[in-house]
């Protein structure tokens, strides 16, 4: 059943005097008696609604300013209000950019935590990850410590594949402690998986 166009547009004005202007979608979902789908298949679009009852929409126009595009430094006029680049071009052209100085700085910061020379003072607080792998800077130096051992498991001899496992586990040592006192020669072995888990599991 098809409802009467004048009892929509008398819900609309009576939620306007609810609200004390043009309503809002959600304004009116709120206070009003129809759905918002109603009124959209009614005149088409939500829009088009306000425009013949209130001879305005609730939107704000923006008004179009001339800025100067970060990449190539040509002055346009903006077609929204976030846009920051003359063309999609001169975006990724930025964009790239500042993820290279990024990705440069994060390479150069790695590599100065995970040097040998650097860490062996530093204590677990200043290297801990906030993620699954927080220990992942202490396990790296490690594996330096360790790399002039033969590449095969200390207990049964397996050659295929090795782990470097800690005696005493990095997280039974205090946040304080120094990591060249974790990762010293004398906590590191080398072990298969399946010694591997036999000497976690206290086998």
């Amino acid at each position: 059943m098809a409802i009467n166009i004048t009892l929509l547009k008398n819900d609309l004005k009576k939620v306007s005097q609810i609200c004390l202007n043009i309503p809002t979608i959600s304004i009116y979902r709120k206070y009003g008696k129809y759905s918002v789908n109603t009124i959209k298949r009614t005149w088409g679009t939500w829009n088009k609604a306000l425009i013949e009852i209130f001879r305005q929409t609730n939107q704000s126009k923006h008004h179009l300013r001339a800025v100067g595009c970060p990449t190539c430094e040509t002055e346009f006029k903006q077609k929204y209000i976030t846009q920051k680049y003359c063309s999609r071009k001169c975006a990724n052209i930025f964009n790239n950019k500042q993820r290279k100085i990024l990705s440069t700085k994060c390479c150069e910061k790695r590599q100065q935590v995970k040097g040998e020379d650097l860490l062996g003072d530093k204590t677990v607080r200043s290297v801990l990850d906030d993620g699954s792998n927080r220990y992942g800077v202490i396990r790296c130096h490690a594996r330096k410590v360790v790399r002039d051992r033969p590449y095969m498991c200390e207990k049964c001899g397996y050659l295929k594949h090795v782990e470097i496992c800690h005696k005493k586990h990095i997280s039974e040592y205090s946040i304080d402690t120094k990591i060249k006192h974790i990762n010293s020669k004398d906590n590191l072995v080398l072990l298969c998986p399946n010694c591997h888990w036999e000497l976690d599991n206290g086998r």
